[in-house]
């Protein structure tokens, strides 16, 4: 197995991993928060004070939840794209046998120039391919990236929101109890 080969396993594992662990994540806090919104639901009184605020638990954790949706998304595609530069940069380090390779192919060819035309058009394809790679990785990484940050603090503030507002509803609760 090559190092090109090794990267792009890595790669694709913490990609993965990284899907794998936001969907855990995405799991427990979701079920969790449920679980205690439905709890103290069915042990306090249906005042009208209890159930905007109640709407407003639900209505933090449903922002919560798709804002850390759309940052797992983008962070799939953030991952992908360094794939697949790492792909073509693998593929353009490749390219530092291509001399080697056209000299044993020249010794051998009847046809030199076209030898030398076909190492040309193999040479200025991977150029262009990774050169493409490169920009387009740059052009979307960092809009990208903060997009990411943004939807992880909403997803995070919709969280904490979503218990404080629970806290207050068991705080109204207890008083009126």
């Amino acid at each position: 197995m090559s190092d090109l080969d090794h990267d792009d396993l890595k790669l694709q594992l913490e990609a993965m991993k990284l899907n794998q662990g936001s969907l855990q994540q995405l799991m427990i806090l979701s079920a969790g928060g449920l679980a205690l919104y439905f709890g103290f639901i069915g042990k306090a009184p249906f005042l009208q004070p209890l159930r905007e605020i109640g709407v407003l638990v639900v209505t933090s954790w449903i922002a919560s939840l798709c804002a850390a949706m759309v940052a797992h998304r983008l962070h799939g595609k953030l991952f992908l794209s360094l794939y697949h530069l790492s792909n073509a940069a693998g593929r353009a380090r490749a390219l530092e046998r291509l001399p080697e390779d056209v000299d044993e192919e020249l010794k051998q060819a009847v046809h030199r120039e076209a030898v030398l035309e076909r190492a040309r058009e193999k040479l200025q394809t991977e150029r262009s391919s990774f050169e493409s790679y490169s920009k387009a990785f740059n052009a979307v990484f960092f809009p990208t990236q903060d997009r990411v940050n943004l939807c992880t603090t909403i997803a995070l503030y919709g969280l904490v929101a979503g218990f404080v507002f629970l806290g207050v509803a068991y705080v109204m609760w207890s008083i009126g109890a």
